[in-house]
């Protein structure tokens, strides 16, 4: 059964489907999708707060770039649980003889990359989402500023997330090439203070 793409499905299904034992979908979905919701927050506090404001178009283009980014984050879910999938279905490749052990490790090591890729891509829209909340904080009104900082939070869960997924991601890496490239864009990408 092919299901619909994680955003378009009911809050019904997904609470059913997260809470199954399924593999998918997992956390690192499950928060892309927190994080989307996050934005539509944060969206809806600058457009309230923006709304009667003579420089009202000034902020466009940051609203475009939020919407661009939880549609990012949308996809980011999708990848995510393709990601897992795919490792799933490594782990479940045969492994009686050599031959079979040295594929199904490839396997696995192929799918450990695609699968920290795909956590660090959503850390990375996260993270400019979060930054761009920041840059819009002056425009924010007291009386719709609890939107903006439960968006916020939900962008911080889905940082916390992401950085655990791809730290257990490289901790199984046997490509030590690989395992430094994704290392060094976790540290950039996942620093704590750019989510202060």
């Amino acid at each position: 059964m092919t299901l619909p793409p994680m955003s378009r499905r009911t809050v019904g299904d997904l609470f059913e489907q997260a809470g199954s034992t399924a593999p998918t979908p997992g956390g690192g979905s499950v928060s892309a999708l927190c994080g989307m919701l996050g934005i539509a927050l944060i969206l809806k506090a600058l457009r309230i707060s923006i709304r009667k404001n003579e420089d009202r178009d000034s902020y466009a283009a940051l609203d475009a770039d939020l919407v661009r980014l939880a549609d990012a984050l949308a996809e980011d879910a999708e990848a995510d649980e393709r990601a897992f999938q795919a490792y799933i279905d490594a782990a479940g490749l045969p492994r009686t003889s050599e031959p079979e052990k040295e594929a199904r490790g490839a396997a696995l090591g192929r799918a450990a990359i695609v699968a920290t890729d795909a956590a660090l891509a959503t850390l990375r829209h996260a993270r400019e989402a979060f930054a761009i909340s920041r840059a819009l904080e002056p425009a924010i009104k007291d009386s719709i500023r609890a939107d903006l900082v439960a968006g916020r939070e939900l962008l911080r869960v889905v940082r916390s997330v992401a950085v655990e997924n791809a730290q257990t991601n490289l901790r199984s890496l046997k490509d030590e090439a690989e395992r430094q490239r994704l290392s060094h864009v976790l540290d950039r990408d996942g620093a704590a203070d750019a989510f202060a």
